[in-house]
């Protein structure tokens, strides 16, 4: 299943729903004060990304990067809709986020989530993609609702010299 992600428009009301949906269930999973992730409006600032993910025309998930520092970003929340989820698409969300980070030139990824059961999927799928386990990040406390991850990341190396043509 082919997932094609673009920047999300944050004025369209399918990715304003999905990021509602995704605060609501954050809310549900997680004690109160422990969501960290951001709204609508943390997401318009300056230093955070948005993209979504679609099949075909249907919005399926979406994933926010925020800007910690030149060498370091963090992941404020992935979310495959339900009816979605278990098909591979939040592989390709975070594969294509780590791409992101690393043409930014970021030497770390992380991210803070939760550490109730409802998390363990998500857990899973970090760390297949190289994320380990860590301390609390940037402006975070160690918080027993909170689970923290970060994977090192290589920025991408430079393309090689083209090869000059010869004269003959």
């Amino acid at each position: 299943m082919s997932v094609r992600i673009t920047l999300a428009d944050l004025r369209s009301e399918a990715v304003i729903r999905l990021i509602a949906d995704h605060m609501r269930l954050m809310n549900e999973l997680s004690p109160p004060g422990s969501n960290h992730g951001f709204d609508l409006q943390a997401l318009k600032a300056d230093d955070v990304s948005v993209w979504a993910a679609h099949i075909g025309t249907e919005l399926v998930g979406c994933v926010a990067i925020k800007q910690i520092d030149q060498r370091h970003g963090e992941i404020k929340w992935m979310h495959t809709r339900r009816g979605y989820r278990n098909r591979g698409i939040a592989r390709q969300i975070l594969q294509y986020t780590i791409h992101i980070a690393e043409d930014r030139g970021y030497s770390r990824l992380s991210i803070e989530t939760g550490s109730q059961p409802g998390f363990k999927p998500a857990w899973r799928v970090y760390e297949r993609h190289g994320f380990s386990y860590c301390g609390p990040f940037a402006d975070y406390e160690d918080n027993p609702a909170s689970v923290f991850m970060t994977m090192e990341i290589s920025p991408p190396s430079p393309a090689p010299p083209k090869q000059a043509k010869a004269d003959i």
